[in-house]
């Protein structure tokens, strides 16, 4: 019913990160007017993928798209997309390819703080063009124990980018923890743990939504040894790769 367009999934909390759904009719059915044929469905998702996400390799567009090699190969094979270097598995369009030729990486930091589903890396299923030399060597809590950053298809941690690569890791402890000097669970404030590469590492308390407790940064890497069951609070701090 739901391949035909007559229902649909709706989350039942308004969640999309829970697979909790109910199912409702679809009205008006989106296929009613649909005239591709599957071949020519796979060929325009792959068109709006590479748009989208370029430069991307065939194995991540066969990944996102649950298609097999030889399906995947045909759906992109009209496109025309050309690598990003000479001799380079990844591809995009060849005005994209113009455009990423001239771009130049600013030559000062510019750190954001995104999802762990921010759409830089929810469907790539790969890190590695998204880390630099050392941020591929630094250790994680990767769900089962401790991994480098490069063992990783995912991410287990909201992300820390610098000018498009991923240089650490955060967590919001939604657990309240007494400040410094306080014991009275009313006087508890919800912590935001940063793990910046290069250092120093910073943790900091978030008391205000206007950021106005944050604490100075520390010096150093600070170690966290994950607990045998993972909380927003123990997992995904980069270690000192050392």
């Amino acid at each position: 019913m739901q391949v035909l367009g007559k229902i649909r999934r709706v989350p039942i909390n308004g969640r999309l990160d829970q697979q909790r759904y109910r199912y409702a009719l679809w009205k008006p059915n989106p296929l009613d007017k649909f005239k591709l044929s599957a071949e020519q469905s796979y060929i325009e998702l792959a068109r709006r993928y590479f748009r989208w996400i370029g430069p991307a390799g065939l194995a991540e567009f066969q990944w996102f798209s649950a298609l097999g090699v030889k399906a995947s190969k045909a759906a992109i094979e009209s496109l025309r997309l050309v690598p990003v270097e000479s001799h380079s598995d990844r591809l995009m369009f060849a005005d994209d390819r113009d455009q990423f030729a001239i771009f130049e990486t600013p030559a000062n930091p510019a750190y954001a703080l995104v999802s762990s589903v921010d759409s830089m890396f929810l469907l790539r299923h790969s890190l590695t063009e998204l880390l630099t030399p050392q941020g591929a060597k630094a250790k994680v809590y990767g769900g089962t124990g401790v991994v480098r950053m490069s063992g990783l298809s995912d991410l287990c941690s909201n992300a820390i980018l610098d000018r498009g690569a991923i240089v650490g890791l955060w967590e919001f402890d939604l657990q309240p923890r007494p400040s410094r000097g306080q014991h009275s669970p009313s006087q508890t404030k919800p912590s935001v743990t940063l793990s910046l590469e290069p250092k120093p590492i910073f943790a900091t308390s978030l008391a205000t939504p206007d950021h106005s407790a944050l604490t100075a940064p520390r010096a150093g890497f600070r170690e966290s040894k994950p607990s045998a069951t993972p909380t927003s609070a123990n997992r995904g701090y980069l270690h000192d790769s050392a």
